[in-house]
This record gives C-alpha cells, structure tokens and sequence, in this order.
C-alpha cells in the first residue's frame, strides 16, 4: 500500500527541521507528519475525551503505524500505550521516534499480526481501552477481530476505532482501488458492522457518519499535496512524492463516488 511506502519521510521531514538521527525530538513537531489517519491529533483527543483517559490506564492501539496517535495519547494523558503494528519498517521507525521523545517509557511497540496475539491478550487482560484510526480496514477476519477486542478489555472498558465502510454496493472500479490501493476488502455496512460487534459482547454501541468530513479532508490533502509539490520533491524525491500523491487521488476518487464512507464507533465491554 503506498500510503505505507516510503517511511525513511518522516526522517526526512525531520532532517528538513535541522533535526539529526540523534536529536531529541518534540512531540508537537512530530504530530506535524507522523498521523495516517484523518483529522490528525483533533481525532486522537476525540477518543481522549469519549473514553476518558487518564494517567497510568493501559491502552491497546492497533495498528501503530509510526507511532503518532500512541505518542500523543501518552504525552497529553500521561497513560501508558501497547502499540502493536504489523509492518516491520513502520513499526522500526516507531520505535526509533519514540526513543527520540518524552514519552520512551509510556509507549511500548510490538511487531505483530494483532490476531496472533489473541491467546496472551485474552489472558492478560489488563487493556483499559482499545483505539485504532484506519487499521480494522485492512483485516479481513473482522469477527475475530471484533471478539478479540472484547476479550482482551477488562469489564467496563472500551472500544474505540475509526474506519472505512460500505455505504452503499460497490462497483466493479471501487472494489479494483480497494484491492490495488486502499488493502480494504471487506468493508462491513453499518448494520453489518454494529451486528457484529454486538455478536462480540459489547453493548452501549454507538456508530458516527464521518462520511461529509473525511471526503473533505481528502480532497484538501490532495490538493495541498500538489500545491506544494516542489517542495515535496525536495525533501522527499519523485518516488515518494508520486506514491503519495496517487494514493492521495484515489481515496479523493472513492469518497467522491460516494459508496465508500467513513465512521466512529464505540462499544463497551459490560461489567460482570
């Protein structure tokens, strides 16, 4: 998946801030480049305050990517963080980030498949909440993953994730950038989706529209991208400046279709 290509950027937007592999790095300024998702650190406080997060709760983020929304839940809540993601350059360079930042002993990376560490999170369960932006699009095994996430919570904890689903049939073209570009091909529906998780054991499900806001977004970081292509070549070269911008075109192109939407969904874990 291109969005996922190209990690050494966020060592180059480092190095064009005059800042060397061995340079303590502020948060703040990491937050500038280090967000997959959508909406950036606004959509990171959004599961702070939905879930109420506090100091030294055990969070699950799955899905780490290079790290951000893990450094930034631990830098604004002072919570601890288990971030598990399953591509091993991405997850290197979280780790290589955080070791740069305040926050090195909050933040605990893991290189992993999340469903194969299903046996030691049931047994453990010691995760207050779970958090994931844009990762449950990419596992296709989505009842597992719903049931996992259930099992590892302690009882009253929380599920919070945003992602991709079907609003409305795809078609043949939407299902060939799913495949090609987006690693999505299992979109549930809404219902499909609340079914599911209900399936798991959670109760208190609430699932939110994003669908008119992350079309938005798309569309202005695409734009921005090209406006500001030049400088993108400079510090990035053609390769990762083209990856990103068709990756960019085509999450544009999905939204604009209309049958791919975005969502918000919380779900508890009842007590007893």
């Amino acid at each position: 998946m291109t969005l996922y290509e190209g990690v050494e950027r966020v060592f180059n937007e480092l190095r064009e801030r005059g800042l060397d592999g061995a340079s303590t790095v502020d948060i703040a300024t990491l937050n500038e480049f280090d967000q997959l998702h959508y909406h950036g650190t606004d959509a990171v406080d959004e599961a702070v305050n939905r879930l109420g997060i506090k100091a030294n709760d055990t969070i699950l983020d799955i899905g780490a990517g290079f790290g951000g929304p893990a450094r930034h839940l631990a830098a604004t809540t002072g919570c601890n963080v288990i971030a598990v993601e399953l591509q091993p350059d991405m997850c290197a360079a979280a780790l290589d980030l955080t070791r740069r930042t305040c926050v090195r002993n909050k933040v605990e990376f893991v290189n992993a498949d999340i469903l194969a560490l299903a046996d030691e999170l049931r047994a453990e369960r010691t995760v207050q909440h779970i958090v994931s932006w844009l990762a449950f699009l990419h596992i296709p095994a989505r009842q597992a993953l719903s049931q996992l996430c259930h099992d590892a919570l302690e009882p009253g904890g929380m599920l919070y994730f945003e992602d991709f689903f079907e609003r409305a049939p795809f078609t043949a073209e939407d299902r060939a950038v799913m495949t090609q570009d987006l690693y999505c091909e299992n979109l549930p529906t809404l219902d499909a989706l609340e079914e599911q998780l209900a399936s798991a054991g959670f109760t208190d499900i609430h699932l939110e529209d994003l669908t008119q806001s992350w079309s938005d977004f798309v569309q202005a970081r695409l734009q921005d991208w090209r406006a500001n292509r030049e400088r993108n070549l400079r510090v990035h070269g053609e390769q990762i400046v083209d990856w990103l911008e068709h990756f960019y075109l085509q999450a544009h192109q999905m939204f604009a279709r209309g049958n791919m939407g975005g969502l918000r969904a919380v779900a508890r874990k009842p007590h007893g």
